[in-house]
């Protein structure tokens, strides 16, 4: 996968051949150097998508042949995060599981990208390529929100894209959860 929505398609041809690329229903040509080598920078930008170009090449003075190109994947989207708690408010002595569901697999998700505040995480999961979960443990003798949060640039796809999930923490954002905590002991609840 890949980022770049205008790669360069390159390889070896002999000395001199006219080499056409045919991608996504253009055709971009280019000659071969003396060495065989070739470099196409396709200057079009393709969508989101998975390609295989294919590639002509004509030797001089001789007959044109076609192949198929490596396979590529071009990925410009950026992953997203839902962030879920199975409670909403805890008391002196619970916890709750905390949910985090990716858009799209990660290269590299992991429990430092979340910000906890009012508690702390623990029991990191990889349930599968794209759901994490971790236990949640408000902290003792405090009375309040708490908030378990992903802000953008934290993680990326295998395409290199991070993700933009907003740095807004409103209450009705998808990558943050608040939770209401009252740990104090009975006789000190206010």
């Amino acid at each position: 996968k890949t980022l770049d929505n205008t790669p360069t398609i390159s390889g070896t041809a002999p000395p001199g051949a006219k080499v056409d690329v045919v991608i996504n229903g253009k055709t971009y040509s280019t000659t071969a150097d003396p060495n065989g080598q070739y470099a196409i920078n396709v200057p079009d930008a393709l969508p989101d998508g998975t390609y295989t170009p294919e590639i002509r090449v004509t030797p001089p003075g001789g007959n044109t042949t076609s192949t198929d190109g490596t396979p590529f994947t071009i990925d410009t989207t950026p992953p997203t995060i839902v962030v879920t708690s199975s409670a909403t408010t805890l008391s002196e002595g619970q916890t709750t599981t905390i949910t985090f569901k990716l858009s799209e697999a990660s290269t590299d998700f992991t429990q430092d990208d979340v910000a906890v505040t009012g508690g702390t995480l623990s029991n990191w999961v990889k349930v599968n390529a794209t759901e994490y979960t971790a236990t949640f443990t408000p902290t003792a003798g405090t009375q309040g929100t708490a908030t378990v949060h992903v802000a953008s640039n934290k993680f990326a796809d295998a395409a290199g894209n991070t993700n933009q999930d907003g740095t807004d923490t409103a209450v009705d954002n998808t990558n943050i959860v608040n939770l209401t905590i009252n740990t104090l002991p009975p006789s000190t609840t206010t």
